[in-house]
Order: C-alpha cells, then sequence, then structure tokens
C-alpha cells in the first residue's frame, strides 16, 4: 500500500518539499550573485561549443533525473552566456536583474493568481495598478491616463501603434503614415508591420546636426503625403535613442501633431526612468503631451528581462483598441466585482487574455517609493549612470 507522500503526485509539493528543493536552488543563486562583481561579460570565447557536450542536452526521461544534476547544467549554460548583470557590461544600460523583482517572480509564480480580470485578483490588479499609475504620475500624464505592462518594449510599441490605428484611422488603414527617423528603435517598424500597415507607411524624416528629428522636415512630409493622398496619423518621437542617447525635440513635435490633429507617440523605452533627475526632467520636458509613451523598466528600473510598459492618455482608448468584447462563458464573472473601487481589467486593454501576474516583479522593488524610503537611493543610481555615460540624455 502506497504511503500518503508516495501516492502523493510528485509535482503538489508540500511545503516540506517545497523547503528542501529550494535550498539547492537557493545555493545555485547565492554563488551566482557572490561571484557577479567580478563576473565577465563573455566568459568563453566559442560560446556554442557546450552545446556539444551531451550532457547539456539530455533527453525527457520518465524516470527523471536528480535536481542537482538539473542545476549543474543551468549553472554551466548561465556561465556560457552573455553575463548582462556583469559590472564590466557598460556599453548600454544593463540588464542586472534586481534580485527582489525576480523573488516577486517566484512568490507570483507559486501562487499562480490570474491578474487578467480584476474579479480574479482584485488585489493583485490594484498593485499592478498603483505600479502604472506611479509611472504616469511620473511622467506628468493626466489622471484619465492608464497602461499595461508587457513583455517588453516591443510589444508595447506594437499596441501603442494599434492605439494610434484605432483612434485616427478609419476601418480601411492601409493608407495612414507613421513619422520616425533612422535613429528610431526597429520595433516601431516590426510594430508598425505587425498592426497590419505596408511597408512604406513608415516614414522616415531626416534628423538634424544633433540627430534629432528635424521639425521642419517632418511638416513638409506631413504636407507631401497629403498632397498624394495619404494619411499622416502617428508621430513617433524617441526619449534617448538606442543609438546615442539623443532626445527628439519632444515640445516642438508635440505641438505639430497637435496642430496636426495626430498621434503623438513617444519611445522612451530607453530614457524614460531619468525622469527621476533633475537633469532628465528637464531634457524629457514635453513628454507629458504625448498621447503614448513607452518604458522599459527592464533597463531604468534594472528589474528582469521581459518588463516593458505602455502607458496611455486615456484608458478608453486601450480598451476601445484591444478589447475583443464579452465572452460567452464570462457573463456572469462581472457581477462578483465591486462598483466602489476602479479597477481595470488587463484582458481588455492589452493583446493578452491569459497573462503573467506581472505587476508584483515591480510593486517589490518599487513599493518602498510610495513610502519614501527608495527614492534618494534610485536617484543617486541615475546619477552614477549618467557620469558613466556620457552619450545618454544628449
Amino acid at each position: 500500500m502506497l504511503s500518503s507522500s508516495e501516492a502523493r503526485n510528485p509535482l503538489d509539493l508540500n511545503g516540506s518539499d517545497f523547503s528542501a528543493l529550494m535550498k539547492d536552488v537557493v545555493r545555485l543563486l547565492a554563488e551566482f550573485l557572490d561571484h557577479l562583481p567580478n563576473a565577465p561579460f563573455i566568459q568563453h570565447a566559442d560560446r556554442f561549443e557546450l552545446l556539444r557536450d551531451p550532457f547539456m542536452r539530455p533527453a525527457p526521461s520518465e524516470s527523471g533525473r536528480p535536481l542537482r544534476e538539473l542545476l549543474e547544467i543551468i549553472s554551466r549554460a548561465a556561465d556560457n552566456d552573455l553575463n548582462t548583470a556583469s559590472g564590466s557590461a557598460l556599453s548600454a544600460i544593463p540588464g542586472s536583474g534586481l534580485v527582489s523583482s525576480a523573488a516577486a517572480d517566484l512568490i507570483s509564480g507559486v501562487l499562480n493568481r490570474y491578474a487578467g480580470l480584476k474579479v480574479g485578483a482584485p488585489a493583485m490588479v490594484a498593485m499592478e495598478a498603483d505600479v502604472l499609475r506611479w509611472m504616469a504620475d511620473l511622467l506628468g500624464l493626466p489622471p484619465t491616463a492608464a497602461g499595461i505592462l508587457t513583455s517588453g518594449g516591443s510589444m508595447a510599441v506594437f499596441s501603442a501603434i494599434v492605439c494610434a490605428r484605432s483612434t485616427k484611422l478609419p476601418e480601411d488603414f492601409r493608407s495612414g503614415v507613421v513619422y520616425a527617423t533612422n535613429q528610431t528603435h526597429h520595433a516601431l517598424a516590426k510594430a508598425v508591420r505587425l498592426a497590419g500597415f505596408p511597408d512604406d507607411a513608415l516614414q522616415l524624416v531626416a534628423v538634424d546636426s544633433k540627430l534629432r528629428m528635424d521639425v521642419s522636415a517632418l511638416q513638409a512630409a506631413i504636407a507631401r503625403d497629403r498632397d498624394a493622398g495619404r494619411t499622416p496619423f502617428c508621430i513617433s518621437a524617441t526619449a534617448g535613442t538606442t543609438n546615442t542617447g539623443t532626445i527628439d525635440p519632444l515640445p516642438e513635435l508635440a505641438q505639430i501633431a497637435n496642430d496636426e490633429g495626430l498621434w503623438y507617440h513617444v519611445d522612451a523605452a530607453y530614457g524614460g526612468f531619468f525622469q527621476l533627475t533633475k537633469r532628465g526632467r528637464e531634457r524629457l520636458t514635453g513628454i507629458e503631451h504625448a498621447d503614448s509613451v513607452v518604458l522599459d523598466p527592464h533597463k531604468g528600473l534594472f528589474v528582469p528581462f521581459g518588463t516593458g510598459c505602455l502607458l496611455v492618455r486615456r484608458e478608453e482608448v486601450l480598451r476601445h483598441s484591444h478589447s475583443g468584447g464579452d465572452a460567452p462563458y464570462l457573463h456572469n464573472i462581472h457581477e462578483l466585482g465591486g462598483d466602489d473601487v476602479h479597477l481595470p481589467d488587463f484582458a481588455d486593454l492589452s493583446p493578452e487574455l491569459t497573462r503573467p501576474n506581472r505587476g508584483l516583479r515591480l510593486w517589490l522593488p518599487l513599493a518602498p517609493i510610495f513610502f519614501g524610503l527608495r527614492f534618494k537611493l534610485i536617484q543617486t543610481a541615475f546619477a552614477a549612470v549618467g557620469t558613466r555615460t556620457d552619450r545618454s540624455l544628449k
């Protein structure tokens, strides 16, 4: 006869099982963190040589393999990769991966709450909404602003283009034109194509001597396209280009967008969180006029990869652009929700229905800011980054 522990599904761990499993995992990660300050950015010249070792690519086995053996494979794989958290990686904003954020991912995964609809996890949704509100306030966006956390900047840019398309263009949108420069991140070109536009919908505007979008060239391009029967609908400015850290003339572009009736998008994936500093706020003046802003917390806030953000000036624009309508199997679920607290249904505001609980990975490391405990530390970190990288925020 099987004992209760033998009869239990081995994937269904109790607290003791979990504690035993985590001892080896924590040991591995602790050793990684201890060696991180002196770890090289690139450890092996031929990083694909490791893949020829049969030990590293075992076939699935019905009998399984010991955890320590699997952790050894993970450790050797990690040593073989580009170490973006290394102190030797100063060529760009590093993907350092805050440990507190990683701990939040573990908590989120084990708790496994569905945060796509507020009725499923109202408190978790509130935490995520509070983080998004903090970022919107940081940029000076109005109280009507709302946002979503995405897997990265690329998905955030895609959703921004969808919002611009649904707001500024008719049902047949193929004559629409987006304006950017050759300094713009290539995520925009990908987003324009995924949103259903032809390749020539993205028009590259000339830059000035400082690699910023040339205002006169933009105005000429808009007039030329209108004369040709096309429909200008979006200006995509950059607040900190990947190549040089250059910031487009945000106030001037905001004025053109307003005068011409265009959607004003700002890609601040790289530079947006320099808003936390006096120097950054001065150089990012005008970002508060944006209809949509993309941020990458996995750059400027140093949380793990897979954390992007889109903020939009009005929540109803996100809902109109992304909602798939009511599903028959959800007709009664909204009756579980209260009406006294406004919380978003992220499933209606983004391309995703099923999504991870991304809010916790930002809330846990940022929560002290809400109580005024860590704001000075983040300002100091940004000042250090600005000192080391003179190219930033030009």
